[in-house]
């Protein structure tokens, strides 16, 4: 059941029959790290609490709190009272400032809204949000193609149309880009093309609202 007798080497086997190919779990630890090997094609899960909390799959997409993960990272969150975060990464710096990626949905569990959400400490000073398109010299030449970009789109999915940003179907009947600080809608571009400054419903192509 256990090791093949190879210093610094332990094998688990699923049955009597001893063999590379009933291994179920393989440790060798000799002035190398630790591997952690499935000689099958079969995931490698962690529990905590009786409960899967991770899985590698055997084509090596990660699930965290998902038993069936389908891309390179793949995250199932909690339900919470006041939304989801999906993702944060703190500075090694300040551990107050932050990169988030939340649903920003709060108590309504019906709806998704994906959000950035950039978090800036109050001992450091700067922009909240920054926003960057790099491309290398070489590429630096005339072209119709800007470096960055803004999608809206129906119906995307990228499992479904593998990432193909072509593909995407157009949005029509509702406002693409809305500017707001706080809780204030400050610029509304709706799907025709019609720009609103301090309105979110503008009728014309360019729609200002001066009382504001």
């Amino acid at each position: 059941m256990f090791s093949q007798g190879i210093a610094n080497k332990w094998d688990i086997f699923g049955n009597t029959n001893i063999t590379s190919a009933t291994t179920n779990f393989l440790g060798h630890n000799n002035a190398f790290p630790l591997n952690l090997k499935t000689i099958l094609a079969q995931p490698i899960n962690f529990y905590t609490a009786n409960t899967e909390r991770m899985r590698i799959s055997a084509n090596g997409f990660i699930g965290l709190n998902n038993t069936a993960p389908n891309f390179q990272l793949d995250i199932i969150t909690p339900e919470r009272q006041f939304g989801e975060l999906l993702f944060r990464a703190r500075v090694a710096g300040d551990i107050t400032a932050s990169m988030n990626i939340i649903n920003l949905a709060g108590q309504n569990s019906t709806i998704f809204v994906p959000a950035l959400f950039g978090l800036q400490s109050s001992a450091t000073t700067g922009s909240a949000f920054n926003t960057i398109g790099s491309i290398d010299i070489s590429q630096d030449v005339a072209s119709l193609t800007p470096i960055s970009r803004f999608f809206s789109a129906r119906d995307y999915n990228p499992e479904v149309l593998n990432f193909s940003m072509d593909r995407v179907n157009v949005l029509h009947n509702r406002p693409l880009f809305q500017w707001l600080n706080a809780l204030d809608g400050l610029m509304t571009m709706e799907a025709n093309g019609f720009l609103g400054i301090a309105t979110t419903n503008p009728g014309n192509r360019l729609e200002i609202n001066s009382d504001s």
